[in-house]
């Protein structure tokens, strides 16, 4: 039996009910199962079911599901079924897309609706090439008016729940589940595209430079609020939003960066080649613009930091940071 390879990344909305236009009855691929994490702990489970199903509901309701075009909630392809609760949590039965995409879904349980949107990358249909490129953007504020009101500036309340048998499936070039979901044990995964074509458009420019792609290795993506503690981040820090990714370039595969300046040492000077390159590619796209981190330490001497912000950020450690101070008065440029 061919299984399909589902992942999905999750914002919630609230607002008015759509026009979800007419209903469509389709056969579907075989169940696949994906869970999320509720905001307050509580996990939950969907199935994407082959004929789809119905369970006796909590409370009155129904979720809608449609294809987006563009930024409306329109399309031809939808489906229905029951939200309910079961002994292992809250779960829907649906039919899983033909092809990958954004859609909406839309549920009503009294007189509450809301509106989720929702990502699925489909494998192992009709649709081989598919991948989680297609993962809507996380919801977020407009910072250039906010960026400075850290306190408006909340990380997302929902989060996807990633199965362990989604380790291996293909998130961009060189990120799979496993790098990007939270390494607390909580399986947990937020993403914003944008991260993940800055990331694969790095490891394109190192081919050029004679280095092979995979050398390109994430080691943090999204964080969930009790890992970002635990590793000592910033209460706002980007990896909770799902738009950052630290990373390190390892040819070699022994866990530390490798000496790309070939002086025969592996020092602050490789990470400033990197980072050079991502103030160019930042510079020159509006979707990728955000922060670059330089980071030394005893275990992978050092590592890169790189997220799609909105805006421009720049650090470092210790002489990394004044290094960063040096460039934006030779080049004129303004945090903005």
């Amino acid at each position: 039996m061919r299984i399909a390879a589902v992942a999905a990344a999750w914002t919630l909305a609230l607002g008015a009910w759509a026009d979800l236009g007419p209903w469509h009855s389709r056969a579907f691929a075989s169940p696949v199962s994906v869970a999320w994490t509720w905001p307050g702990g509580e996990r939950g489970s969907m199935t994407l079911g082959g004929q789809g199903g119905v369970f006796t509901p909590a409370a009155p309701g129904t979720a809608v599901v449609v294809r987006c075009e563009g930024a409306d909630a329109s399309g031809q392809d939808a489906w229905e079924s029951s939200w309910g609760v079961t002994n292992r949590g809250m779960r829907f039965e649906a039919g899983l897309p033909r092809e990958s995409g954004t859609y909406w879904v839309a549920q009503r349980v009294g007189r509450i609706d809301r509106r989720i949107v929702a990502a699925f990358a489909v494998a192992g249909g009709r649709d081989r090439e598919a991948d989680a490129r297609s993962f809507p953007p996380v919801t977020r504020h407009d910072s250039e008016k906010i960026r400075r009101y850290r306190s408006a500036y909340e990380p997302p309340a929902w989060q996807a729940f990633a199965p362990r048998w989604a380790d291996a499936f293909p998130m961009s070039h060189g990120v799979r589940v496993a790098d990007f979901c939270s390494h607390d044990g909580d399986r947990c995964l937020v993403v914003d595209p944008d991260v993940l074509d800055l990331f694969a458009r790095i490891a394109t420019e190192l081919e050029g430079w004679g280095i092979p792609a995979h050398a390109l290795r994430p080691i943090s993506g999204y964080r969930s609020h009790d890992h970002n503690r635990s590793e000592g981040g910033a209460a706002r820090s980007r990896h909770r939003y799902g738009d950052a990714i630290d990373f390190i370039v390892d040819a070699d595969a022994d866990g530390r960066m490798d000496d790309l300046d070939g002086d025969g040492d592996t020092d602050g000077n490789d990470l400033w080649r990197v980072a050079l390159l991502v103030e160019d590619l930042q510079a020159g796209n509006a979707s990728w613009r955000g922060g670059c981190g330089l980071y030394l330490s005893d275990t992978t001497i050092g590592s890169v930091h790189i997220d799609t912000r909105g805006h421009r950020a720049r650090w470092g450690t210790g002489a990394l940071d004044a290094r960063w101070d040096r460039l934006a008065r030779e080049r004129g440029i303004t945090d903005e």
